[in-house]
């Protein structure tokens, strides 16, 4: 089946349907959706991003990490925007993952604070980058407090959460001064989708499974600010990636 038929049946199979399938997978796969940090833990400790089952890389975010073009592209339009403003940049990147896109941004900042749920992945991390300026931290970006900067990174990290947890993320972030927010996420190749279907935390994407994706200025998020730039939109097989500066 090709994936623009896929898309329709996505698109007119009732939410509902979608989602208790979703969740009956996760169930399968012993996935626990009650709580974040076992539940992105146990991401990790299962492999589920690690298709190929890499064991030189035990924490592996997944293959949209690892195109070359596609990557190589985002951190080109990301440097041009962070040196066109011409000030000391104090980075938080929200939900670092494995690091292996952004540890190359590092050299841009005054200080740099990865954070991340999975306390064994930030400890990985501060041994794998131990040469870089960057502070790992453990912590919930839902309810803990963020470290202070002027720039915040959020790359394919919001289309793997409930709109609930995404709410909590964003009044989160609102509690600091920061300057810009910049979001990278998957959507459908056609724009005609309906953003911010409800979803449930864990490994897969509204993109994949509901033919949705997440769009932060829309319903139920509305977030408020005063520009928005979209800076990338490149097409994959079956989706985008979308990169997004929004200026508060």
């Amino acid at each position: 089946m090709n994936f623009k038929l896929k898309a329709f049946i996505k698109k007119i199979i009732p939410n509902y349907i979608l989602l208790l399938r979703l969740k009956l997978i996760n169930k399968k796969k012993g996935i626990n959706n009650s709580d974040l940090k076992e539940l992105f833990t146990s991401i990790y400790s299962k492999s589920m991003w690690n298709k190929k089952n890499d064991a030189s890389e035990p924490f592996y975010s997944g293959i949209g990490s690892r195109d070359i073009d596609t990557v190589n592209n985002y951190k080109n339009k990301i440097e041009i925007f962070l040196k066109s403003l011409n000030q000391e940049l104090k980075i938080v990147d929200l939900g670092c993952g494995d690091f292996y896109v952004h540890s190359d941004l590092v050299y841009l900042s005054k200080s740099y604070y990865a954070v991340d749920i999975v306390k064994e992945l930030i400890e990985f991390n501060k041994k794998k980058y131990s040469n870089l300026n960057v502070e790992f931290i453990n912590l919930d970006i839902t309810k803990d407090k963020l470290p202070e900067g002027n720039i915040i990174l959020i790359r394919e990290v919001l289309q793997h959460l409930s709109n609930h947890n995404i709410k909590n993320v964003l009044k989160n972030i609102k509690k600091n001064n920061y300057h810009y927010l910049i979001i990278t996420e998957v959507l459908p190749l056609e724009d005609n989708f309906i953003a911010n279907k409800e979803f449930v935390d864990g490994p897969h994407t509204r993109t994949s499974y509901l033919e949705s994706a997440v769009d932060v200025s829309k319903n139920p998020f509305n977030l408020k600010y005063k520009t928005q730039k979209k800076i990338l939109d490149v097409k994959r097989k079956d989706s985008r990636l979308v990169t997004t500066i929004y200026e508060f």
